[in-house]
């Protein structure tokens, strides 16, 4: 029995098979065309048109897998990129402390030099001259 020649025979030898909820939905004529229209273009050319699209789906939906694990590879470079750059600047952050520190600490001595300048040598005290 095939769903194309005979398709209100092959709809009622689904519907026995199927549980008491099932059957009363493919009890309705309008379910029963439909499903029984939908059975016989799936299987037009026999079970092997079936079989035959579902490889050609699995064939595509492995090509696609395939792109996205390539997708996901890149993906996860970039992120291991980012990653190596973030401890890259984690650690110039680090050297930056130690070089603030060291020039903050050059300018304390640059200063304290002046004022030691400027006490012992007084010019800038007076710097107006009285002649007599």
């Amino acid at each position: 029995m095939t769903a194309k020649r005979f398709p209100r025979s092959f709809v009622k030898q689904i519907r026995n098979s199927l549980n008491d909820y099932d059957q009363q939905i493919l009890l309705r004529p309008e379910v029963a065309t439909m499903f029984g229209d939908a059975c016989a273009e799936c299987f037009a050319h026999g079970s092997d048109g079936l079989v035959r699209d579902a490889r050609t789906t699995v064939t595509q939906l492995n090509a696609m897998l395939v792109d996205a694990r390539n997708s996901l590879k890149q993906v996860d470079a970039v992120l291991a990129e980012a990653k190596a750059v973030g401890a890259n600047v984690n650690a110039a952050t680090t050297d930056l402390g130690a070089l603030r520190a060291d020039v903050e600490t050059s300018l304390r001595n640059v200063d304290g030099l002046i004022n030691e300048l400027n006490r012992k040598w007084p010019f800038k005290r007076d710097t107006e001259l009285k002649l007599p």
